[in-house]
């Protein structure tokens, strides 16, 4: 069995003819795609295991099977093609390349099942030095937005998550998030992106949730040194009426990447130092996003790490 899978491998990407030319790209697509969904397996069962979190087990096995259906299908178009000849078999490709192709563009899907958005890149810096910070635990959340109805208007699901860490230069590269969706009229969102590092302030902004009355005065005096008229997040009456919740609006809005994210488009994340437990404390409990499991395992074990410290 072993033998025959090896040898039906090795026959999808041997080229002896122009045909096999003009099938090695798609191939090549579709084996990327399997591997990926691999060892995306292997790592989500693993931590499944680990923690004894099953009940999305299921429901994560069950998104395959459009997949399967969809490359299962797709292979099988191409080699009918080819049996008829190569003419056919290159109107066939076209076909699909410009189908894919207008389905990207439409809504960031293959053939409106896989949805797919990304990479995003950026970097990670200290906020007082400039110096980059290496080892910096980034995630990325992704959500799926579809029509419902004309009363009820627009859905939302969670579609997944991807991270990585950034590099000695404070680097790095969130691969793009996907998804498999078979309701129609739908499209993949970026949900946000989450950066921590032990020792410094998460990303979004939380522990200016922690300063008193005098801390925040402290860093309203900093903050209008380094950023003189800075102006405020969110612009309201309860951010008005509080001058500590004015400096907090103001750090937020300072350290906040504006703009959303873009495909491609590199973001600068500057992170403070913590200072106090109490610091630490609110960026804690700011790492503990619902819906993740174990699709950010590296994420979730620095989280529950930094909740180990702060009880001992």
């Amino acid at each position: 069995m072993l033998k025959k899978a090896h040898e039906f491998i090795i026959r999808q990407f041997q080229v002896k003819n122009r045909k096999d030319i003009l099938l090695l790209p798609l191939r090549l697509a579709v084996a990327y795609l399997i591997v990926r969904k691999m060892a995306d397996d292997i790592r989500f069962f693993i931590c499944a295991y680990q923690t004894g979190d099953y009940k999305p087990v299921v429901m994560y096995i069950i998104e395959f099977v459009p997949l399967f259906i969809l490359i299962f299908v797709t292979w099988k178009i191409l080699d009918n093609a080819g049996k008829k000849g190569r003419d056919n078999l290159i109107n066939t490709v076209t076909v699909l390349i410009l189908f894919n192709l207008f389905t990207l563009f439409l809504n960031r899907s293959l053939s409106f099942v896989y949805y797919i958005d990304g990479p995003y890149i950026g970097r990670v810096t200290d906020a007082d030095t400039g110096e980059p910070i290496q080892g910096a635990v980034v995630m990325g959340a992704w959500e799926m937005i579809w029509f419902e109805t004309p009363w009820t208007g627009f859905g939302e699901s969670f579609a997944g998550v991807r991270e990585t860490v950034s590099d000695r230069y404070g680097r790095f590269v969130l691969p793009f998030g996907s998804k498999v969706w078979l309701y129609p009229f739908s499209f993949i969102d970026k949900d946000g992106i989450a950066v921590f590092m032990p020792g410094y302030d998460s990303y979004p902004p939380s522990m200016q949730n922690a300063w008193s009355d005098g801390e925040a005065e402290e860093w309203r005096r900093k903050l209008e040194k380094a950023y003189p008229g800075h102006d405020a997040w969110e612009w309201s009456k309860k951010i008005k009426s509080g001058r500590a919740d004015y400096v907090r609006s103001v750090y937020y809005g300072i350290f906040r990447q504006k703009g959303g994210y873009k495909i491609f488009s590199p973001m600068n994340i500057r992170l403070n130092k913590i200072r106090t437990f109490e610091e630490r404390q609110a960026v804690r409990r700011s790492l503990i996003r619902k819906k993740c499991n174990c699709r950010a395992a590296r994420f979730y074990k620095v989280a529950w790490e930094i909740k180990r410290q702060l009880h001992n």
